[in-house]
């Protein structure tokens, strides 16, 4: 994953998407033009590149995809622990219950 961050004064500060990625085209039109490669070999290099780049963001959307549907599991399981009384509570209820009816 490609990190947006950069150390100044110390601080971490979080670089805004849209800056980080004004600076990634920026660098890579700096390395194209300095490459002095032929348009038609950056164009097949850029073809694979985006090729291997479409893989790993169909990985990373199934991997993003199962974590939510996870969550959203766990958090039903979550609901609906706190909606259904425990055994003990059941236990206590039956406990006062049954003083209750021998006052």
């Amino acid at each position: 994953m490609i990190s947006a961050n950069k150390k100044e004064d110390d601080h971490m500060v979080n670089k805004p998407i849209t800056v980080a990625r004004n600076d990634y085209m920026a660098a890579l039109c700096n390395i194209t033009n300095q490459s002095n490669l032929p348009a038609f070999v950056v164009v097949d290099v850029l073809t694979r590149f985006t090729a291997e780049l479409e893989k790993l963001a169909e990985a990373e959307l199934s991997r993003d995809t199962a974590a939510y549907r996870e969550a959203i599991q766990k958090a039903r399981e979550g609901d609906q622990r706190q909606s259904e009384p425990s055994q003990e509570q059941d236990d206590a209820t039956c406990q006062q219950d049954k003083d209750e009816a021998r006052a």
